[in-house]
């Protein structure tokens, strides 16, 4: 009986221990959840607030963060006012001739910009065909002073652009120079030369207007061929064919025989019948190929700035003839800025020669 009895106590004291090792082991596992699910909590409670400042920030107009810039409902990028300007107004040099000191910017215009620009256009009447160049060569309806001119005189991305080119050359906004033109230039067929010649022959920028200083042009469209913008003369005439270097030279001697000075009322161009067999026509349907001297095929955004004078000494820059090739397939829409000297910079006997009054645009302060 004492036996059984102590064998029953030892099995109770056995039991109530076992008992109590499951309720530790029960109360530890509950602590441990408790504790993970506080940790999950934290977690949980600090992504939220991750969330909730980084909705802040994105939401609060920081100066230093970059944006969408717009005006007039057009988009003018995605970056800082700093970076934008860099950007624009960072022209390079032709990575090869520097003879002329063409500049290149394979961005100047967004593709927004120019959608603008062409309603513009429509918005003005359309486009109508040139006096000189005929239903090949258009240019909007009142560009100067009628619709197309009132408009550009109010828009905000007019002024923007003329600022950015202004900056560019280095020339401001004043009222003794042209408003920006539009030209909206079709092929004239695809002979002769396979339809790669200039058909309105080749000029100085400064024909008939000695005081223009600078020009920037701006493709609007892109062309797939043809409607190069040529400089035959700006290559330094290195070519390894002696017999294309004499005939080169001898080029530039015949082109730089028609500048004209004050007593030819400053004319300066050449024009050439396209359908002869002379080898400056040849040399012609070469550069307008991309074969020959300097020259740039029309990409849209993209934008040429050339110097008709030394910015040093302001005597003429001779070398800067050049013309547009024919469109062979395609359309080519351009913008063009004719940068004049100031009126106070000017030569005081030749002040007043062929002064075009009609930019109605005053930068804005």
């Amino acid at each position: 009986i004492t036996t059984n009895m102590a064998s029953q106590s030892t099995k109770r004291r056995i039991g109530a221990s076992v008992d109590k090792r499951a309720t530790e082991n029960t109360t530890q596992k509950r602590k441990t959840v408790t504790d993970s699910n506080k940790i999950y909590s934290k977690w949980k409670i600090a992504g939220i607030l991750v969330v909730l400042i980084s909705m802040i920030l994105l939401l609060v107009p920081w100066p230093f963060k970059s944006k969408e810039t717009k005006i007039e409902g057009v988009n003018l990028g995605k970056k800082s006012t700093g970076e934008l300007e860099k950007k624009e107004y960072n022209f390079k040099r032709h990575p090869k001739h520097n003879r002329c000191g063409i500049s290149v910017h394979k961005e100047f215009v967004s593709k927004e910009e120019i959608d603008h620009l062409l309603n513009i256009v429509q918005a003005s009447g359309g486009w109508a065909p040139s006096p000189t160049g005929g239903a090949q060569f258009e240019q909007p309806r009142g560009m100067f002073n009628g619709a197309f001119g009132k408009l550009l005189a109010s828009d905000r991305i007019v002024q923007r652009i003329e600022e950015r080119i202004a900056k560019a050359t280095g020339i401001p906004v004043h009222p003794h120079e042209d408003a920006i033109s539009l030209a909206r230039i079709s092929s004239r067929g695809s002979e002769p030369y396979r339809g790669h010649f200039p058909p309105f022959g080749l000029h100085h920028e400064s024909d008939t207007r000695p005081h223009r200083a600078r020009t920037v042009l701006v493709y609007l469209t892109t062309v797939p061929d043809g409607g190069r913008t040529i400089f035959p003369l700006c290559s330094g005439l290195e070519v390894g064919d002696s017999g294309k270097k004499e005939r080169n030279d001898m080029f530039e001697t015949a082109l730089l025989s028609q500048w004209g000075e004050l007593q030819q009322n400053f004319t300066r161009h050449a024009a050439f019948d396209i359908r002869g067999t002379h080898p400056f026509n040849e040399l012609l349907a070469e550069t307008c190929q991309g074969k020959n001297a300097v020259s740039y095929k029309p990409k849209a955004g993209a934008a040429i700035m050339w110097d008709s004078m030394y910015r040093d000494t302001r005597n003429p820059m001779k070398l800067t003839w050049h013309a547009g090739c024919n469109v062979v397939h395609g359309t080519k829409i351009i913008l063009q800025k004719f940068k004049e000297l100031p009126y106070k910079q000017r030569d005081p006997n030749l002040a007043d020669f062929s002064t075009h009054k009609y930019n109605p645009y005053t930068p804005t302060k």
